[in-house]
C-alpha cells in the first residue's frame, strides 16, 4: 500500500513538472478577420489608393482600390478611434487582392498582443508637412463583434499631414509592418519625431 501511495504521488509531481515544462500554443486572441493595414492614398495628380492588410490567420495581402474601384468604391477612412463597418473593411480589401505572404502563427500572436497597448497610446494632433503627398497610415484594427464594426488603432501617419501614436507598441508595430510594405506605393520610412 506505501508504494503505491509513493508511485501515485511521484506520479503526479512528475505529471505536473512535466506540463508546467511544456509551453501550450494559445490560439490567436482575434475574433475579426482583419487585424493590421498599411495604406497609401492620395488624389493629388491622379488618384491612388493601396495598400497591404494582414488578416487573422497571417495573411499578408495586397490591394489596389484606384487601379480595380472603376471609381465605384467611396470609402474613406483614417479618423483615430473611427467605428468602420465589416461590410466597409471587406469591399476596400477585396479589390485587386493578391496574396503575398502568410506570417507564422507566433509572430502574428505576439503582433496582436500588442495592439490593446497601442490602442491606449495618445496620437498626436495633425502637423502639416507637405503638400499633395497623400497619406500614409499604419493601422490596427479592434473588432467588436456585437456591432460587426472594427475600431480603427491609427499607429503612424506620414504625407501631408503627420500624426504618430507615442505608446511604444505602436512604434513597434509601425516599424514591423513598415518592412512588409514594398509594394504599397507612396509610404517612406516612418519617422517618431
Amino acid at each position: 500500500m506505501k508504494m503505491s501511495i509513493r508511485n501515485t504521488a511521484f506520479t503526479a509531481i512528475s505529471l505536473a513538472l512535466l506540463l508546467s515544462a511544456c509551453k501550450l500554443e494559445d490560439p490567436v486572441p482575434m475574433t475579426g478577420e482583419f487585424v493590421f493595414e498599411v495604406e497609401y492614398e492620395n488624389y493629388a495628380w491622379v488618384y491612388q489608393q493601396n495598400g497591404i492588410f494582414i488578416n487573422e490567420h497571417g495573411e499578408v495581402w495586397f490591394y489596389d482600390v484606384a487601379g480595380n474601384s472603376n471609381g465605384e468604391y467611396t470609402g474613406d477612412i483614417g479618423n483615430v478611434g473611427e467605428m468602420i463597418p465589416a461590410a466597409t473593411l471587406e469591399e476596400k480589401f477585396s479589390y485587386g487582392a493578391v496574396l503575398l505572404e502568410t506570417l507564422p502563427a507566433g509572430e502574428l500572436r505576439d503582433r496582436i498582443n500588442r495592439i490593446p497597448a497601442a490602442s491606449i497610446g495618445a496620437v498626436s494632433e495633425p502637423q502639416s508637412r507637405m503638400a499633395d503627398a497623400g497619406r500614409c497610415q499604419f493601422r490596427a484594427y479592434y473588432y467588436h463583434e456585437q456591432r460587426d464594426e472594427y475600431e480603427l488603432v491609427l499607429l503612424h501617419q506620414s504625407g501631408d499631414a503627420f500624426r504618430v501614436n507615442n505608446s511604444s507598441a505602436a512604434r513597434a508595430l509601425t516599424e514591423w509592418l513598415y518592412a512588409m510594405s514594398g509594394p504599397v506605393t507612396g509610404c517612406i520610412a516612418p519617422e517618431f519625431k
